[in-house]
């Protein structure tokens, strides 16, 4: 992204910022001193008590968006293949796209599991339907993201010894889940629209 983009999306944050949180509580501070100047001083708590809870909504939303929990890679490896998080997997990296303005979604994240639970996901992928093989033993070529590019930007040249996948990269909706030769890792990869 260019840096004159990034300026422009900056600002246009900055100023929804501005206008959907601090005009609200721009007028609850005030809504609290005409109280205190009215000697409704329980209201006037109740109304700051309102206006600190908003805040801390508005700035845990804030984090979330910018450093994502592992919870939500947790999800959408559940998402993705189906069947619960392992109880030895670990979340190495992950990283997503946010809502674009087209309203597309990229996730992916680089997953690390017990020998014994990749090779019980890969017999679980081998057996399901709704995932087909697929043979991408080199760099993807079927889509690139930005958020695949950062995760995957410390593999070897060839980094997969089986692929799976669902859906149609064509249709935005595609669901990616490469076992890596290491026998201990997983790229989990979720695109949607």
């Amino acid at each position: 992204m260019a840096a004159g983009a990034l300026l422009s999306l900056l600002f246009l944050a900055l100023a929804a910022a501005a206008l959907g949180v601090g005009m609200p509580l721009l007028l609850l501070h005030q809504a609290n001193q005409w109280l205190v100047q009215r000697n409704y001083f329980r209201t006037a708590r109740l109304v700051k008590g309102v206006t600190i809870v908003l805040l801390l909504i508005c700035g845990y939303t804030v984090y979330a968006s910018f450093f994502s929990p592992d919870s939500h890679y947790t999800g959408v490896f559940e998402e993705v293949v189906g069947v619960p998080f392992p109880a030895s997997g670990e979340i190495v990296a992950g990283d997503e796209s946010g809502l674009d303005p087209h309203g597309d979604y990229i996730s992916c994240a680089r997953i690390q599991v017990s020998r014994e639970e990749y090779n019980h996901l890969l017999s679980v992928l081998n057996t399901d339907s709704s995932f087909r093989a697929t043979d991408f033993s080199t760099p993807l070529l079927f889509v690139y993201s930005q958020q695949y590019g950062i995760i995957t930007k410390e593999l070897p040249s060839r980094p997969y010894s089986r692929t799976f996948a669902k859906g149609a990269v064509e249709q935005d909706a595609y669901r990616f889940v490469g076992f890596l030769r290491d026998h201990r890792s997983l790229i989990i990869y979720r695109c949607s629209s």
